[in-house]
């Protein structure tokens, strides 16, 4: 199975501030097969000094970058209909979904998965799930909170927490449906979101 690992960073806690996304698919074995990334000027332009410290972005770098809506066909024709894959899903695509709705974009209707879920779910009593910690057991390293550096490592964390039930469809349905038992929170989830929608606020 070909999926799409995404990643955003963003200017504020404001969802729909993003500055930068980055996507790679890979392939079942993890080998990146393509990439994209891009800049973003947010429609704002305003930085949270906290978030900047963060990904070093600020209004000097992005300002003559394309905004979202520009980049929309590309990003939609590079996804296509792969399924998406986030570190911390509730975040990446809740920045999906409030740039689209920011612009009134044409909805996408994916699937998506969240290997910080999926971690919590199969790797039991780890000290810590975020990206970088999970990279540093497996000896990777990486610039870490650029965007596309970011999708990669999470494409790569995805295929080792899946293993080889992304080599079919039908093991791949039965390994999500037994780790989360039909629960409410189960994934794969759909992206698709509606229209009016509102635009939530990060939390601290």
């Amino acid at each position: 199975m070909q999926y799409v690992a995404i990643d955003f960073e963003t200017a504020s806690r404001r969802q729909d501030s993003a500055c930068s996304i980055g996507l790679v698919r890979m392939d079942e074995e993890a080998h990146k097969l393509d990439s994209f990334y891009s800049l973003i000027c947010p429609p704002d332009l305003i930085f949270d000094p906290e978030c900047t410290n963060v990904h070093h972005l600020d209004p000097l770098v992005v300002k003559e970058a394309p905004e979202f809506y520009q980049l929309w066909d590309e990003i939609c024709a590079f996804i296509g209909n792969d399924p998406l894959v986030a570190h911390n899903a509730t975040f990446d695509i809740g920045v999906l979904r409030a740039m689209v709705n920011r612009y009134d974009l044409k909805p996408l209707y994916n699937d998506y998965y969240c290997t910080l879920s999926l971690a919590r779910k199969l790797w039991k009593g780890k000290p810590s799930y975020k990206l970088t910690y999970l990279a540093s057991e497996f000896g990777w390293t990486y610039d870490a909170h650029n965007a596309l550096a970011d999708a990669e490592v999470c494409g790569r964390l995805f295929a080792k927490l899946c293993g080889i039930s992304l080599f079919d469809e039908e093991v791949m349905r039965r390994f999500f449906k037994r780790i989360y038992k039909n629960s409410d929170n189960a994934f794969p989830r759909k992206v698709e979101m509606p229209k009016q929608s509102t635009i939530a606020i990060l939390s601290p």
